[in-house]
């Protein structure tokens, strides 16, 4: 868990240095003579960032995959950059190698998502369990049931961020929704302070129309591309959230390439505690 957290890290850190840099070059005519300084900075923060990627690079724990699929871009690429790069080629250079590391750790770090979707998975779980046993709960969501979907999601990105999971809904292909908020989501420190930035589409239904609601809002998800948050935004699960008063049937799980839908029901009011508060169908 150590190394993977270390991963997510580095990812994360690339990711800022090269929306940091596009800015740069996309306005550097503009920087005056604090140009060369700024591309000094950058340059630093590059040098530090690559230096950290060989290391994984080299690691004896770092899995075999992650090792394999950086060795021909550091060794045999040209992208080692033993010598000390200067300037706006020097930049340029970093961009270039950054960017074509990013790819194969993200990839890892797709491969061993299992425990943040165990987490979420979890969180919906304990939130069906709550409904079972908290009749405060069971009735703030009866409320949020009456008052639709809206009112549903924002209760439920907040039950699921007492678990270290920012939920999210999409409103774009590339485009995210705070779901508590209503407004588009900036993924700036707070958010990343999350385990996990999670896709969810919420419906309300009842038990003869839930797996309809259900496939519209894979129809609405499935558009999504996810953007280039690799190792923090979760990429190989989707969920499929339905809010019901009683218990209704979900769909079982489907793959679709490399992403999974999965289906969990929230039941405000379950019927039977042992088998009501099930979430999704067949792992």
């Amino acid at each position: 868990m150590e190394h993977h957290v270390r991963l997510r890290s580095v990812l994360a850190r690339i990711a800022q240095w090269s929306t940091s840099a596009e800015v740069f070059l996309t306005y550097q005519q503009w920087a005056g003579p604090s140009a060369n300084d700024a591309i000094g900075l950058l340059i630093d923060q590059a040098s530090a960032l690559y230096t950290e990627v060989t290391n994984l690079w080299q690691s004896a724990e770092s899995p075999t995959t992650l090792r394999e699929s950086l060795a021909p871009i550091i060794k045999e690429k040209g992208f080692r950059l033993t010598s000390r790069p200067h300037g706006l080629p020097g930049l340029l250079g970093f961009h270039v190698a950054l960017a074509a590391v990013r790819a194969p750790i993200g990839e890892e770090l797709m491969r061993n998502d299992g425990p943040r979707r165990a987490l979420v998975d979890r969180a919906f779980l304990h939130l069906n369990r709550t409904l079972v046993v908290d009749h405060d709960v069971q009735a703030r969501w009866s409320t949020a049931l009456a008052a639709g979907e809206t009112e549903c999601e924002r209760w439920g990105a907040l039950h699921l961020l007492q678990h270290g999971i920012y939920a999210f809904k999409a409103h774009a292909i590339h485009a995210r929704t705070d779901l508590i908020l209503g407004t588009p989501l900036q993924v700036d420190e707070r958010v990343r302070s999350a385990e996990a930035l999670v896709l969810t589409e919420w419906k309300v239904a009842d038990a003869t129309n839930a797996p309809a609601r259900a496939a519209e809002a894979k129809r609405q998800i499935a558009a999504y591309a996810a953007g280039a948050l690799g190792g923090f935004e979760l990429r190989s699960v989707r969920y499929v959230v339905v809010v019901s008063d009683r218990s209704a049937p979900m769909p079982a799980d489907e793959r679709e390439g490399e992403v999974t839908y999965r289906y969990v029901n929230i039941a405000v009011r379950p019927h039977v505690p042992s088998v009501g508060a099930r979430i999704g169908g067949p792992r």
